[in-house]
Protein backbone atom coordinates (compact mmCIF):
# COMPACT_ATOMS: atom_id res chain seq x y z
CA UNK A 1 0.00 0.00 0.00
CA UNK A 2 1.45 3.57 -1.20
CA UNK A 3 2.59 5.69 2.20
CA UNK A 4 0.15 8.40 2.19
CA UNK A 5 2.08 11.03 3.62
CA UNK A 6 -0.53 13.33 5.51
CA UNK A 7 -0.51 10.71 8.24
CA UNK A 8 3.52 11.48 8.92
CA UNK A 9 2.09 15.03 8.71
CA UNK A 10 -0.38 14.66 10.99
CA UNK A 11 1.86 12.56 13.60
CA UNK A 12 4.37 15.30 13.26
CA UNK A 13 1.35 17.82 14.63
CA UNK A 14 0.30 15.33 17.18
CA UNK A 15 3.67 15.36 18.91
CA UNK A 16 4.36 19.18 18.34
CA UNK A 17 1.34 19.78 20.28
CA UNK A 18 1.82 17.27 23.08
CA UNK A 19 5.28 18.93 23.72
CA UNK A 20 3.38 22.49 23.92
CA UNK A 21 1.22 21.14 26.49
CA UNK A 22 3.56 20.45 28.44
CA UNK A 23 5.57 23.51 28.15
CA UNK A 24 2.59 25.45 28.90
CA UNK A 25 1.57 23.21 32.27
CA UNK A 26 5.25 24.11 33.08
CA UNK A 27 5.27 27.91 32.23
CA UNK A 28 1.49 28.49 33.29
CA UNK A 29 0.00 26.66 36.77
CA UNK A 30 -2.83 25.84 34.87
CA UNK A 31 -4.17 23.68 37.65
CA UNK A 32 -5.04 25.83 40.17
CA UNK A 33 -7.77 28.90 40.35
CA UNK A 34 -6.05 31.07 42.40
CA UNK A 35 -3.00 31.16 40.33
CA UNK A 36 -4.49 31.87 37.39
CA UNK A 37 -6.84 34.41 39.12
CA UNK A 38 -3.59 36.62 39.58
CA UNK A 39 -3.21 36.06 35.25
CA UNK A 40 -4.29 39.27 33.42
CA UNK A 41 -7.14 39.27 30.87
CA UNK A 42 -4.36 38.68 28.18
CA UNK A 43 -2.27 35.61 29.90
CA UNK A 44 -5.76 33.79 30.78
CA UNK A 45 -6.83 33.64 27.22
CA UNK A 46 -3.48 32.95 26.11
CA UNK A 47 -3.05 30.19 28.94
CA UNK A 48 -5.78 28.19 28.11
CA UNK A 49 -6.12 28.38 24.26
CA UNK A 50 -2.34 27.23 24.32
CA UNK A 51 -3.80 24.96 26.53
CA UNK A 52 -6.51 23.61 24.44
CA UNK A 53 -4.60 24.11 21.31
CA UNK A 54 -1.93 21.27 22.57
CA UNK A 55 -4.65 19.24 24.04
CA UNK A 56 -5.77 17.77 20.13
CA UNK A 57 -1.94 15.72 19.74
CA UNK A 58 -3.10 12.69 22.17
CA UNK A 59 -6.52 12.27 20.22
CA UNK A 60 -4.73 12.67 16.93
CA UNK A 61 -2.53 10.19 17.89
CA UNK A 62 -5.26 7.98 18.90
CA UNK A 63 -6.82 8.46 15.03
CA UNK A 64 -4.09 7.79 13.67
CA UNK A 65 -4.19 4.43 15.70
CA UNK A 66 -7.52 3.68 14.25
CA UNK A 67 -6.81 4.51 11.00
CA UNK A 68 -3.75 2.79 10.01
CA UNK A 69 -4.00 -0.35 12.57
CA UNK A 70 -8.03 -1.11 11.98
CA UNK A 71 -7.29 -1.49 8.49
CA UNK A 72 -5.13 -4.08 8.68
CA UNK A 73 -6.06 -7.33 7.78
CA UNK A 74 -6.01 -10.16 10.46
CA UNK A 75 -6.93 -13.48 8.69
CA UNK A 76 -5.41 -16.14 11.19
CA UNK A 77 -3.54 -16.13 14.16
CA UNK A 78 -0.16 -16.62 12.37
CA UNK A 79 -1.22 -12.27 11.90
CA UNK A 80 -2.10 -11.47 15.38
CA UNK A 81 1.13 -12.80 16.69
CA UNK A 82 3.33 -10.75 13.81
CA UNK A 83 1.26 -7.98 15.23
CA UNK A 84 1.93 -8.64 18.43
CA UNK A 85 5.16 -8.90 18.61
CA UNK A 86 6.05 -6.23 15.91
CA UNK A 87 3.85 -3.50 17.54
CA UNK A 88 2.64 -4.66 20.97
CA UNK A 89 6.13 -6.22 21.97
CA UNK A 90 8.07 -3.32 20.56
CA UNK A 91 6.24 -0.39 22.41
CA UNK A 92 6.23 -2.77 25.92
CA UNK A 93 10.39 -3.54 25.37
CA UNK A 94 11.05 0.22 24.65
CA UNK A 95 8.90 1.59 27.84
CA UNK A 96 10.39 -0.26 30.22
CA UNK A 97 13.74 0.79 29.13
CA UNK A 98 12.87 4.40 29.54
CA UNK A 99 10.90 4.15 33.23
CA UNK A 100 14.36 2.82 33.83
CA UNK A 101 16.67 5.84 32.31
CA UNK A 102 13.17 8.10 33.81
CA UNK A 103 13.77 6.39 37.25
CA UNK A 104 18.18 7.16 37.40
CA UNK A 105 17.68 10.34 35.92
CA UNK A 106 14.52 11.86 38.64
CA UNK A 107 16.96 10.17 41.19
CA UNK A 108 20.04 12.03 39.56
CA UNK A 109 17.61 15.06 39.96
CA UNK A 110 15.94 14.94 43.19
CA UNK A 111 18.49 12.64 45.36
CA UNK A 112 16.38 10.20 45.35
CA UNK A 113 16.09 6.76 43.72
CA UNK A 114 13.55 3.84 44.49
CA UNK A 115 14.49 0.63 43.16
CA UNK A 116 10.82 -0.73 44.51
CA UNK A 117 9.09 1.87 42.66
CA UNK A 118 10.87 1.56 39.37
CA UNK A 119 9.83 -2.33 39.66
CA UNK A 120 6.31 -1.17 40.19
CA UNK A 121 6.96 1.54 37.41
CA UNK A 122 7.50 -1.65 34.79
CA UNK A 123 4.96 -3.92 36.21
CA UNK A 124 2.21 -1.28 35.59
CA UNK A 125 1.38 -1.04 39.11
CA UNK A 126 2.34 2.30 39.62
CA UNK A 127 2.62 5.10 37.15
CA UNK A 128 5.90 7.06 36.77
CA UNK A 129 5.55 10.90 37.87
CA UNK A 130 6.94 11.72 34.49
CA UNK A 131 4.19 13.62 32.80
CA UNK A 132 3.80 11.57 29.70
CA UNK A 133 3.85 7.75 30.95
CA UNK A 134 -0.02 7.67 31.96
CA UNK A 135 -0.56 7.10 28.24
CA UNK A 136 1.82 4.06 27.42
CA UNK A 137 -0.37 1.47 29.08
CA UNK A 138 -3.53 3.17 28.01
CA UNK A 139 -2.24 2.57 24.50
CA UNK A 140 -0.87 -0.86 24.96
CA UNK A 141 -3.75 -1.78 26.22
CA UNK A 142 -5.27 -0.62 23.08
CA UNK A 143 -2.67 -2.35 21.11
CA UNK A 144 -3.87 -5.90 22.95
CA UNK A 145 -7.11 -5.64 21.47
CA UNK A 146 -6.60 -3.69 17.78
CA UNK A 147 -6.54 -7.36 16.07
CA UNK A 148 -9.90 -8.41 17.49
CA UNK A 149 -11.53 -4.89 16.75
CA UNK A 150 -10.06 -5.12 13.65
CA UNK A 151 -11.77 -8.16 12.80
CA UNK A 152 -15.17 -7.07 14.09
CA UNK A 153 -15.23 -3.69 12.32
CA UNK A 154 -14.42 -5.44 9.15
CA UNK A 155 -17.34 -7.72 9.43
CA UNK A 156 -19.55 -5.64 10.94
CA UNK A 157 -21.84 -3.04 9.08
CA UNK A 158 -21.08 0.55 10.28
CA UNK A 159 -24.47 1.47 11.20
CA UNK A 160 -24.11 -1.76 14.35
CA UNK A 161 -20.50 0.26 15.14
CA UNK A 162 -22.32 3.51 15.68
CA UNK A 163 -24.97 2.27 17.67
CA UNK A 164 -21.93 0.84 20.16
CA UNK A 165 -20.14 3.74 19.85
CA UNK A 166 -22.98 5.97 21.32
CA UNK A 167 -23.49 3.24 23.84
CA UNK A 168 -19.77 3.27 24.99
CA UNK A 169 -20.38 7.19 24.92
CA UNK A 170 -23.29 7.36 26.76
CA UNK A 171 -22.39 5.11 29.23
CA UNK A 172 -19.29 6.65 29.70
CA UNK A 173 -20.50 10.58 30.31
CA UNK A 174 -23.78 9.38 32.22
CA UNK A 175 -21.78 7.19 34.45
CA UNK A 176 -24.55 3.86 33.90
CA UNK A 177 -23.46 1.15 36.16
CA UNK A 178 -24.09 -1.07 32.66
CA UNK A 179 -19.93 -1.01 32.04
CA UNK A 180 -18.31 -0.82 28.56
CA UNK A 181 -14.88 -0.35 29.88
CA UNK A 182 -13.79 -3.00 27.96
CA UNK A 183 -14.38 -1.39 24.72
CA UNK A 184 -11.81 1.07 25.92
CA UNK A 185 -14.23 4.01 27.31
CA UNK A 186 -13.13 7.40 25.79
CA UNK A 187 -9.99 6.20 24.32
CA UNK A 188 -11.49 3.39 22.18
CA UNK A 189 -13.82 5.70 21.18
CA UNK A 190 -11.24 7.67 19.65
CA UNK A 191 -9.54 5.17 17.61
CA UNK A 192 -12.51 3.93 16.20
CA UNK A 193 -13.43 7.53 14.87
CA UNK A 194 -10.54 7.23 13.62
CA UNK A 195 -10.73 4.47 11.78
CA UNK A 196 -14.00 5.84 10.11
CA UNK A 197 -13.22 9.44 9.38
CA UNK A 198 -10.09 8.09 7.37
CA UNK A 199 -11.16 4.94 5.99
CA UNK A 200 -14.72 5.65 5.05
CA UNK A 201 -14.63 9.09 4.56
CA UNK A 202 -17.97 9.72 6.52
CA UNK A 203 -17.50 13.52 6.27
CA UNK A 204 -17.08 14.08 2.80
CA UNK A 205 -19.79 16.29 2.65
CA UNK A 206 -19.08 18.69 4.15
CA UNK A 207 -16.73 21.29 1.97
CA UNK A 208 -13.38 22.38 3.47
CA UNK A 209 -14.05 25.42 3.89
CA UNK A 210 -17.57 24.76 5.99
CA UNK A 211 -15.31 21.76 8.43
CA UNK A 212 -12.68 24.36 9.03
CA UNK A 213 -15.29 26.76 10.44
CA UNK A 214 -17.01 24.26 12.30
CA UNK A 215 -13.56 23.00 13.78
CA UNK A 216 -12.77 27.04 14.59
CA UNK A 217 -15.79 27.44 16.08
CA UNK A 218 -15.64 24.15 18.25
CA UNK A 219 -12.25 25.74 19.23
CA UNK A 220 -13.62 28.53 20.64
CA UNK A 221 -16.56 27.01 22.40
CA UNK A 222 -13.77 24.32 24.77
CA UNK A 223 -11.95 27.20 25.45
CA UNK A 224 -14.11 29.51 26.82
CA UNK A 225 -15.93 26.65 28.46
CA UNK A 226 -12.69 26.25 30.28
CA UNK A 227 -12.82 30.02 31.31
CA UNK A 228 -15.83 29.59 32.63
CA UNK A 229 -15.45 26.66 34.47
CA UNK A 230 -12.48 28.49 36.16
CA UNK A 231 -14.29 31.79 36.33
CA UNK A 232 -16.87 30.14 38.97
CA UNK A 233 -13.92 28.32 40.66
CA UNK A 234 -14.97 25.37 39.04
CA UNK A 235 -10.74 23.79 39.72
CA UNK A 236 -11.43 21.17 36.35
CA UNK A 237 -9.38 21.32 33.67
CA UNK A 238 -10.38 19.69 30.77
CA UNK A 239 -9.28 16.06 29.38
CA UNK A 240 -9.83 13.86 26.75
CA UNK A 241 -12.72 12.80 27.38
CA UNK A 242 -14.94 16.26 27.44
CA UNK A 243 -17.54 16.36 24.39
CA UNK A 244 -16.65 19.51 23.28
CA UNK A 245 -12.81 18.22 22.91
CA UNK A 246 -14.00 15.16 20.99
CA UNK A 247 -16.09 17.03 18.59
CA UNK A 248 -13.23 19.70 17.88
CA UNK A 249 -10.42 16.62 17.56
CA UNK A 250 -12.90 14.91 15.34
CA UNK A 251 -13.59 17.96 13.38
CA UNK A 252 -9.78 19.07 13.14
CA UNK A 253 -9.20 15.26 12.10
CA UNK A 254 -11.40 15.14 9.23
CA UNK A 255 -10.19 18.72 8.01
CA UNK A 256 -5.98 17.17 8.14
CA UNK A 257 -7.19 14.49 6.30
CA UNK A 258 -8.12 15.67 3.33
CA UNK A 259 -4.50 17.30 3.02
CA UNK A 260 -2.70 16.52 -0.12
CA UNK A 261 0.91 16.52 1.30
CA UNK A 262 3.57 15.60 -1.18
CA UNK A 263 7.02 16.47 0.33
CA UNK A 264 8.88 13.40 1.84
CA UNK A 265 10.29 15.77 4.78
CA UNK A 266 7.35 14.83 7.02
CA UNK A 267 8.36 11.26 6.50
CA UNK A 268 11.52 11.67 7.86
CA UNK A 269 10.86 13.54 10.62
CA UNK A 270 7.82 11.75 11.72
CA UNK A 271 10.02 9.04 12.31
CA UNK A 272 11.31 10.61 15.69
CA UNK A 273 7.79 11.10 16.91
CA UNK A 274 7.86 8.44 19.31
CA UNK A 275 11.51 9.33 20.51
CA UNK A 276 10.17 12.96 20.79
CA UNK A 277 7.64 11.95 22.82
CA UNK A 278 10.29 9.90 25.83
CA UNK A 279 13.01 12.71 25.51
CA UNK A 280 10.98 15.66 25.78
CA UNK A 281 10.01 15.69 29.36
CA UNK A 282 13.68 15.36 30.36
CA UNK A 283 14.93 18.76 28.90
CA UNK A 284 11.84 20.28 30.12
CA UNK A 285 12.52 18.95 33.67
CA UNK A 286 15.99 20.28 33.61
CA UNK A 287 15.12 23.77 31.86
CA UNK A 288 11.81 24.76 33.34
CA UNK A 289 13.83 26.00 36.66
CA UNK A 290 16.20 27.70 34.17
CA UNK A 291 13.14 29.62 32.78
CA UNK A 292 11.34 30.41 35.59
CA UNK A 293 13.95 32.62 36.87
CA UNK A 294 14.20 35.10 33.05
CA UNK A 295 12.40 38.51 33.82
CA UNK A 296 10.52 37.94 30.16
CA UNK A 297 7.40 38.13 29.65
CA UNK A 298 5.49 34.20 30.07
CA UNK A 299 4.33 34.61 26.15
CA UNK A 300 8.37 34.95 25.50
CA UNK A 301 9.06 32.12 27.68
CA UNK A 302 6.55 29.94 26.12
CA UNK A 303 8.42 30.26 22.95
CA UNK A 304 11.54 30.55 23.99
CA UNK A 305 11.14 27.02 26.04
CA UNK A 306 9.35 25.17 23.04
CA UNK A 307 11.82 25.54 20.61
CA UNK A 308 14.22 24.70 22.76
CA UNK A 309 12.62 21.43 23.95
CA UNK A 310 11.59 20.59 20.22
CA UNK A 311 15.11 21.43 18.85
CA UNK A 312 16.75 19.62 21.73
CA UNK A 313 14.75 16.13 21.45
CA UNK A 314 14.90 16.13 17.83
CA UNK A 315 18.64 16.69 18.08
CA UNK A 316 19.22 13.65 20.94
CA UNK A 317 16.54 11.66 18.15
CA UNK A 318 18.71 12.19 15.65
CA UNK A 319 22.09 11.00 17.55
CA UNK A 320 20.28 8.16 18.68
CA UNK A 321 19.26 6.99 15.03
CA UNK A 322 22.42 4.92 15.06
CA UNK A 323 22.27 0.85 14.51
CA UNK A 324 22.93 0.49 18.43
CA UNK A 325 20.24 2.31 19.63
CA UNK A 326 17.60 3.46 16.68
CA UNK A 327 15.66 1.12 19.01
CA UNK A 328 15.14 3.70 21.59
CA UNK A 329 13.12 5.56 19.81
CA UNK A 330 11.94 4.04 17.19
CA UNK A 331 8.49 2.14 17.05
Amino acid sequence: MKRELKYDFIRILAILLVVLTHVVESVYNIYSINDFNNLDIFNKILSFSLFILSRFGVPLFLFLTGALLLRKKFNNGKDIIIFYKHNFLTILIISEVWIIIFNIFNGDLNHHFSFINMIKEMLFIKVNNMNIMWYIPMILGIYLVIPFLSIIINKTSPKIITIILLINLVSYYFNLTFNTSFLGNIYGCYVIIGYYISNKNIFNKINFLSLFIITFCLFIATVLSQLIMYKYNYESVIWYDNILLLLTSVSLFSLLCRLNIKSNIYQNLSKYAFGIFLIHMIYINLLKNIMAILEISTYMKIIILYFLIISLSLLTCIILDNKYTKKLIRC
